[in-house]
């Protein structure tokens, strides 16, 4: 785990490793993860629902855009956001 990181990509990491099955020990939070195939478009589905369920949230169809959940960074601040604005 890279250092530095802040509580919500931690999270996200254990969300990935325990729900999703990627081992993210030598993933930088800014690294790909469908576009460096960890992910494939099958997995999208299951990862919203997932973070869904993982962090109570509800993420609108208009936001589970691919730059969104390409990265650890990215869905932990898609989840903030979301849970600061009950959908985004």
């Amino acid at each position: 785990m890279p250092t530095g990181e802040n509580s919500r990509t931690v999270e996200v990491r254990d969300l990935l490793q325990r729900s999703m099955r990627i081992d993210t020990e030598g993933i930088g939070d800014g690294d790909p993860l469908f576009s460096a195939g960890l992910l494939d478009s099958f997995a999208m589905l299951e990862l919203i629902t997932q973070i869904e369920s993982t962090f109570s949230i509800r993420i609108n169809p208009e936001n589970a855009l691919m730059e969104n959940l390409d990265s650890i960074s990215g869905i932990a601040n898609l989840v903030d956001e979301c849970s600061r604005t009950d959908g985004a």
